[in-house]
């Protein structure tokens, strides 16, 4: 069973280099699992080119840490199908700039691409008749809806917050759909919670899952007391993902903070990208200057973010999360600014998320794995596969309960879900008023009105 893992950037030499680590683990992956691949001319010119000209982000966004170098990725054995220079010029030529393409692509079918996708699929399944699935690393509308003819479906993969350096292991989304989207993960979710009730699943406390993931020379350097009651994790400036998705940008996020509470207890951290870039409202707040999100989230009581895998992150730390955009686990945060409380992500929910939802970066590819996920397992299945793999991991063995994590981590109480506390609570209360108002209006009370005035003239 083979998968395609395809790869359509619009700028490939002046982007911020986020494909080229997924460009460099697909080709490995491919040589090994004799899968073949689709990617535009300039990623086969000279990999090695993009390796020197962005080493610094590459090692930062860990996209490379987890496989072997590039000198050792075998590209003459991957079955190479190529979108030339010529035809990507097609594509972007029907736009005014680069950000519209990508905003239009990720929504919308362009029908030059489309054809494209389709002479490419055409050759590869007369080759190969074993094809499941294509792998995209950004959703790309087009490329969903030339797979469907195809009969194939096709795996969303991105890093999520938990990533190297600073963990000691690299968790990524796999999903059959948009990553900007809440169906999925919810309708997992809700499987997992009627499997588990008559299994035993083992669930890891909040201090052992910091410690088993976090490296130590972060959990050695974080602040030690929470300074701040709000902390904005801004994204990307001008981000892809935000736009297209239609979730809150950075500058809305700044509007919003502006009249919520006290500037003094609200400190805002830049994208790494954007540091030298300056926000209108940013002398309002204080910046942070850490050298890290986690140093940040340290600092911090509550998280806001809009597209952002620092929510995660804070999940992780027990922190209240505050998600603004759409990202696919916002069910386990709060989605408006209007509620001012503190909630704390529960031990069941983030052992689903981490050791669930989200797959190990170094499995994700394994063609064994990838079958797996095909075969359309149980989320239970899907749980303790991740389990044993991560607990196996000999850097996680190696740094497995290192410390005892601060307690102000765990000065909330965990609830399972302060919304279902909510809802109760509303639900007394409508059935209390159905109750008073029958009285109010039955013909018993009505008649003995007089009788209650006279009492009271007494």
């Amino acid at each position: 069973m083979r998968c395609i893992p395809v790869l359509f950037g619009v700028d490939v030499k002046d982007d911020f280099p986020i494909f080229f680590g997924a460009f460099y683990k697909f080709c490995y992956y491919c040589s090994i699992n004799d899968w073949p691949i689709i990617a535009q001319e300039e990623y086969f010119i000279n990999p090695s080119y993009y390796e020197k000209k962005f080493p610094i982000n590459l090692k930062k966004i860990s996209f490379i840490n987890e496989i072997p170098s590039i000198k050792k990725i075998k590209f003459e054995k991957v079955d190479k199908f190529i979108i030339t220079n010529d035809q990507t010029k097609k594509v972007l030529d029907q736009y005014k700039d680069k950000d519209t393409a990508w905003i239009n692509m990720m929504n919308n079918k362009d029908n030059v691409l489309y054809k494209i996708m389709d002479d490419q699929l055409s050759l590869i399944t007369k080759k190969y008749d074993d094809l499941k699935s294509l792998i995209v690393w950004r959703h790309n509308e087009t490329i969903s809806l030339v797979a469907k003819k195809y009969n194939l479906n096709v795996i969303e993969m991105e890093l999520a917050g938990i990533r190297k350096p600073s963990y000691n292991l690299g968790i990524c989304y796999f999903q059959y759909s948009n990553k900007y989207s809440t169906d999925e993960l919810d309708s997992r979710y809700e499987s997992f919670i009627k499997e588990i009730k008559n299994k035993k699943v083992p669930l890891l406390s909040r201090n052992d899952l910091i410690n088993l993931f976090v490296s130590k020379e972060e959990l050695n350097n974080l602040y030690e007391i929470e300074d701040y009651d709000v902390g904005i994790a801004l994204g990307l400036r001008n981000d892809y993902d935000t736009l297209a998705s239609g979730s809150i940008t950075n500058e809305e996020i700044l509007e919003s903070l502006d009249e919520f509470e006290s500037k003094k207890n609200i400190i805002i951290r830049k994208h790494p990208a954007n540091h030298n870039y300056k926000y209108n409202l940013e002398d309002k707040f204080t910046l942070d200057e850490s050298v890290s999100s986690i140093q940040f989230l340290s600092r911090c009581r509550k998280i806001v973010s809009s597209v952002s895998n620092i929510g995660l992150e804070a999940m992780l730390f027990g922190k209240t999360s505050y998600t603004l955009g759409k990202m696919p686990f916002k069910r386990f945060c709060y989605n408006s600014l209007d509620i001012n409380d503190d909630y704390v992500i529960s031990v069941i929910d983030l052992n689903f998320l981490i050791f669930c939802y989200f797959t190990p970066y170094s499995l994700a590819l394994d063609q064994h794995y990838v079958e797996f996920r095909n075969s359309n397992p149980s989320e239970y299945d899907i749980y303790m596969c991740h389990y044993k793999y991560i607990m196996k991991d000999k850097n996680i063995k190696k740094s497995y309960k290192a410390k005892k994590v601060r307690d102000r981590y765990f000065s909330f109480i965990e609830k399972d879900q302060i919304r279902e506390k909510y809802e109760k609570l509303k639900e007394e209360n409508d059935k209390t008023k159905e109750e008073l108002n029958s009285i109010l209006y039955s013909r018993s009370w009505r008649f003995t009105k007089p009788l209650r005035a006279l009492k009271k003239k007494r």
